[in-house]
């Protein structure tokens, strides 16, 4: 009896291999990162203008 995953990953080829996974969840780190990173400017950049009025 061949394995489910075995069979979707050869016969029809819809399940992404193990490389592309992980390269995905590189990049959704660092989306992540950069997110945060954007958002931590945007607060700054509202401190700023609150105390500049």
């Amino acid at each position: 009896m061949v394995d489910i995953s075995e069979y979707l990953r050869f016969e029809i080829e819809m399940l992404p291999d193990e490389l592309l996974v992980e390269e995905f969840s590189k990049e959704v780190d660092v989306l992540r990162n950069d997110t945060e990173l954007v958002s931590k400017r945007i607060d700054k950049l509202d401190i700023y203008l609150a105390n500049n009025k």
